[in-house]
């Protein structure tokens, strides 16, 4: 996978072609969800994919997100414990898988809001220790030129000034970038890095009263935001190590864990 062009790919797909990706296409997702590293492997989560999208569909009232009913040939159902740091794990995990999909052609969008367990106790297996989470719609983008490579200037995001705090050398721009880039709840961008000489630290907005109620998303996009880091990290060779520091809060900020240089 070419990193780079799979992150400057990656968008939001909210309408999709009326069929089933190939079943080619589709055992490379099950290998994917099969392999994918997790930040947290003492966490436990599952990723069910449902190949029969229709099943989803039929209860999308109860799991309408951002952009509302998303209709899509195939979903992806995301469970786990509910332990420290399970948010940040399921983003940064997720976003693996996302960006190989974007780089096959395949297109996702995240659905957030509340997933009542007992719809979905028809269609699959949740494990008694776990919840649903999050849901991933997938397929083949109704419009063909969608997941095509945009140019930095035409993604609307925050500056670099505003979610990067403190002096850093030239080689991290396009890495800075590359997080600047990515995805998340109605594009609030939560995660804040500072930086430091030999380590990154990476924190959460814990929002204001406008956007409290997607306060439990922060995280979860900051695990996002870490995966495009590392995956920066390791396109221009820097050596790094994920290790949380258990630093203290900053004043409406959560820490989140940091990239020791």
């Amino acid at each position: 996978m070419n990193i780079i062009e799979a992150i400057y790919k990656r968008k939001s797909i909210r309408k999709y072609v009326p069929y089933n990706i190939s079943q080619s296409d589709f055992g490379d997702v099950e290998n994917l969800v099969n392999n994918v590293q997790s930040l947290y492997s003492e966490i436990q989560m599952k990723i069910t994919l449902i190949k029969e999208g229709i099943k989803i569909q039929e209860i999308s009232k109860g799991i309408i997100g951002s952009y509302g009913k998303i209709e899509a040939p195939h979903y992806m159902v995301i469970t786990s414990e509910e332990k420290e740091g399970y948010l940040e794990n399921i983003g940064y995990t997720l976003e693996q898988i996302v960006l190989e999909l974007a780089d096959r052609g395949i297109g996702t969008c995240y659905i957030g809001g509340s997933i009542k367990k007992e719809l979905l106790k028809d269609i699959m297996e949740i494990p008694s220790n776990q919840k649903p989470i999050i849901v991933v719609a997938f397929g083949y983008p109704a419009n063909e030129p969608e997941l095509e490579i945009k140019e930095l200037e035409n993604f609307k995001r925050k500056a670099l000034e505003d979610i990067i705090i403190g002096n850093y050398e030239e080689k991290f721009r396009e890495i800075f970038n590359l997080v600047r880039v990515a995805p998340s709840a109605i594009n609030l961008q939560p995660w804040r890095l500072y930086v430091n000489e030999n380590s990154i630290d990476l924190y959460a907005n814990k929002g204001n009263i406008l956007t409290k109620g997607l306060s439990h998303f922060s995280e979860l996009d900051s695990g996002i935001a870490l995966k495009h880091l590392e995956l920066g990290c390791k396109e221009r060779n820097i050596t790094f190590e994920i290790k949380n520091q258990k630093l203290e809060d900053k004043k409406n900020l959560k820490y989140i864990t940091s990239v020791m240089l």
